[in-house]
């Protein structure tokens, strides 16, 4: 996709409305790299959010992640397919080169200096690609997930609050791709 803005909206935690935390990540899963090398911004409460738009809070940057790109596959068929799973639980040989990536964003200020009263937060990511023209939006973004997780001071999650139509885990809130709330993947451990 060329952006992604979040037609449902992700319910936040009763502490984070209050704004008891110390930190927060947005966490997305299964971020696609087999095409073009790009930059994703991050925009929260800021569904207009264009190239254009300031790298500040005021127009609601969060933060942004990069992906260096394989530009595509030119191997033999199959070559560029990732398995779905290792054949054996014991194999520890590195994961192929294109297996989906987890990319972790730090919006802790731009959170604190979001407007988080109706208890809720959209979310808007636009993948931009350098050229030697300008920098431009491109059809490269492509995840499964993306997870909200608050901090307390102790460094532990922040508790969350009852959030109307959508599943919470103790400690986070997640929207999918699809737009619907959901619970989310299981951590990811490396």
């Amino acid at each position: 996709m060329d952006r992604y803005v979040s037609d449902t909206p992700l319910p936040l935690p009763a502490s984070v409305v209050a704004g008891e935390f110390d930190a927060a990540e947005l966490i997305f899963y299964d971020v696609d790299h087999s095409g073009a090398s790009f930059e994703a911004l991050v925009f929260l409460n800021s569904p207009n959010a264009d190239i254009g738009a300031p790298l500040d809070d005021s127009a609601g940057f969060a933060g942004s992640f990069y992906i260096f790109g394989h530009g595509g596959c030119v191997g033999e068929e199959g070559h560029c397919d990732v398995p779905a799973k290792p054949k054996d639980p014991f194999d520890d040989r590195p994961l192929h080169a294109l297996t989906p990536q987890t990319k972790v964003v730090d919006i802790t200020d731009a959170l604190q200096h979001a407007d988080r009263s109706g208890g809720q937060l959209h979310l808007t990511v636009l993948p931009v690609v350098a050229s030697v023209e300008e920098v431009q939006r491109a059809d490269v973004l492509s995840f499964s997930a993306v997870r909200l997780v608050t901090y307390s001071e102790a460094g532990s999650p922040a508790g969350s609050g009852e959030a109307a139509e959508a599943k919470e885990s103790p400690l986070d809130s997640y929207w999918d791709s699809s737009e619907e709330a959901r619970e989310g993947p299981e951590p990811v451990t490396g």
